[in-house]
């Protein structure tokens, strides 16, 4: 984890970390339901699943809302670009 003191260059976000964002977030839901719903420890163990059920309905809310974003910004940067005659 990078400590948030530490001065790190802004980078400017593009289309492009939108749809990273989404597909980084579906990788690590799909090894969640791969490794650990589907492990006999969890499958067994209701309180441990529960714990893990919370955390993947964060995940669904979390890819839900970059979804936004990225419809979002991809709007804005369709609209910018019919602005100057781009295509």
């Amino acid at each position: 984890m990078v400590s948030s003191s530490s001065k790190k260059e802004e980078v400017k976000i593009n289309d492009g970390h939108y749809l990273e964002v989404l597909d980084r977030l579906h990788v690590q839901m799909s090894m969640m339901d791969e490794h650990l719903f589907k492990h006999p420890v969890v499958e067994q163990n209701k309180e441990l699943r529960g714990f893990l059920i919370k955390a993947i309905v964060h995940m669904i809310h979390a890819y839900q809302e970059a979804g936004a974003l990225a419809t979002q910004e991809t709007k804005k940067t369709l609209v910018k670009k019919k602005r100057n005659g781009k295509k």
